[in-house]
């Protein structure tokens, strides 16, 4: 139990140093767009990207399947274009059916994802943010959004999706982290 919870704590840790977590979304209606050729299969190593319209929804249903860890994981993604650039907004999926089993004691809170996403019918790169450059970035107080610090060195951003747009249009290019770009070939089917 113990080596699970500490194999948890590091990936806790690993997420959140490339991540920028949110409580809002990304996306506004004027903001979120949907590309059809984001839909299918994008793959590298072990790693599968898979892409698929929900319903009638102008979104995403993303499954990310890890053979290596033999993990399946299913979130919401949001495209959003802001200005030249492109960004997905991802958020755990929630499946309905389950929406009563909840555990009381200890509750679940959503958060919001964002990574820059460039993609041609070829291949898919998905470039994240660093979350030691965002925490540098808040803490020198160069950016005034509003943020939550939770912990001792992660951040939530709490700001509404405008806010959240300008902070991301303004320092996206200086707190992407280019150097973990995940580039996924798309699998022709």
């Amino acid at each position: 139990m113990k080596k699970q919870f500490g194999l948890l704590a590091l990936i806790g840790v690993l997420f959140f140093s490339s991540c920028i977590y949110s409580l809002h979304p990304l996306y506004t209606k004027d903001t979120q767009v949907f590309e059809a050729s984001l839909i299918g299969t994008w793959e590298k190593d072990e790693q599968s990207f898979i892409f698929k319209k929900v319903g009638k929804k102008d979104y995403y249903k993303l499954t990310h399947v890890d053979r290596k860890e033999d993990t399946v994981t299913d979130s919401e993604a949001h495209l959003v274009k802001l200005g030249n650039h492109y960004y997905l907004d991802f958020q755990r999926w929630t499946d309905y059916g389950d929406l009563f089993d909840f555990n009381v004691l200890a509750p679940r809170m959503d958060v919001h994802n964002f990574a820059r996403v460039v993609w041609n019918n070829d291949q898919l790169e998905l470039i994240f943010f660093d979350g030691d450059k965002i925490g540098k970035l808040l803490e020198q107080r160069r950016a005034r959004i509003d943020y939550e610090k939770v912990g001792m060195e992660e951040f939530v951003l709490t700001a509404q999706p405008e806010e959240l747009q300008e902070f991301v249009t303004k320092y996206g290019d200086e707190l992407l982290d280019f150097s973990e770009t995940l580039v996924l070939p798309k699998v022709l089917n």
